[in-house]
């Protein structure tokens, strides 16, 4: 099914829901995982053939606000699923697992919110006729980290709090937070495209690596980093440069270990836990899967071995 709805225009999201925010929201218009949902997966849902999910339930470090544009999704939040209608709105707190769902057939867009310390990634999805999900455009914007932590700090509060005009500050935080996003994002005219932002997205994860200097990176850092989902930093990753990133990971550390080898007289053990690798053995057996040879070799033969 052909997309209508401009996925680039995050500009124009962004004043959408500033107006339905300044504008009479049904009463029900938030949801928010903190609303009693279990901290914990969800039971298997394979018995509906209908039910179709993003990925595996995950937990993120970072608040996410959820923000269906088109027709209702579905989001599973600890062991519920949840309807989340367009004009709604679902904040999901750090820690709580949950993932995109949707109903085959059921198409819809949303535009997710997600918020590190210092910036605000702008995700969009698009869901087709088949269920299949697919990030459309994403944005990052750098946001003042004090601002970030107070505003946010102030909705987790009334969230909790549940008292007599809770929602409607909850409201004035986050039309605060759009509000400044749109700032920002009228001051960068020059977005880019969503293969621009595979690329650069490939060249972060490839600097954040490398300046770990070869030792073990955990994937797990990297999507905090990046703040992007695991499934779909992976294949940006691999539609960029035909790898998965912990393959390069691995031929970052194969490479780090030619040089400190050939360069250097550390122990091949106390290399293999420089290194990150569980043992000497799995690495003897990672160098040599890579090279041929066993880094004693190689040590032998290299120019100044």
């Amino acid at each position: 099914m052909k997309i209508q709805r401009d996925c680039t225009d995050i500009e124009g999201m962004i004043q959408e829901l500033i107006d339905k925010i300044q504008g009479n929201f049904a009463a029900d218009w938030l949801k928010s995982s903190s609303a009693g949902y279990e901290n914990s997966p969800m039971p298997p849902y394979s018995e509906r053939s209908d039910l179709l999910a993003h990925m595996q339930p995950h937990i993120n470090s970072y608040h996410e606000v959820c923000c269906p544009l088109d027709g209702p999704i579905l989001l599973q939040v600890g062991s519920e699923i949840v309807c989340v209608e367009q004009g709604q709105l679902f904040i999901i707190r750090p820690g709580v697992y949950h993932n995109e769902m949707a109903i085959r057939g059921v198409t819809g867009y949303i535009l997710w919110l997600c918020f590190t310390p210092d910036s605000v990634g702008l995700h969009v999805s698009g869901i087709d006729e088949d269920g299949v999900f697919q990030i459309k455009f994403v944005r990052n914007i750098k946001l003042e980290p004090i601002f970030v932590s107070l505003t946010l700090g102030d909705i987790t509060k009334e969230l909790d709090s549940k008292q007599y005009g809770s929602l409607e500050l909850v409201k004035c935080y986050l039309l605060q937070l759009l509000l400044v996003i749109e700032r920002e994002l009228k001051l960068d005219r020059k977005p880019m495209t969503t293969e621009e932002w595979r690329e650069s997205v490939v060249r972060d994860v490839i600097q954040y690596i490398e300046s770990r200097q070869g030792n073990s990176v955990d994937l797990s850092e990297i999507v905090t980093h990046t703040n992007i989902s695991v499934n779909h930093l992976n294949n940006v990753f691999k539609s960029v440069t035909g790898m998965t990133i912990m393959a390069y990971c691995n031929e970052v550390r194969i490479e780090q270990a030619k040089k400190m080898l050939t360069n250097s007289r550390l122990k091949i053990k106390d290399l293999a836990e420089f290194l990150g690798y569980y043992d000497q053995y799995h690495f003897c057996n990672a160098f040599k899967k890579a090279t041929g040879m066993s880094p004693t070799q190689y040590r032998k033969n290299s120019p100044r071995g």
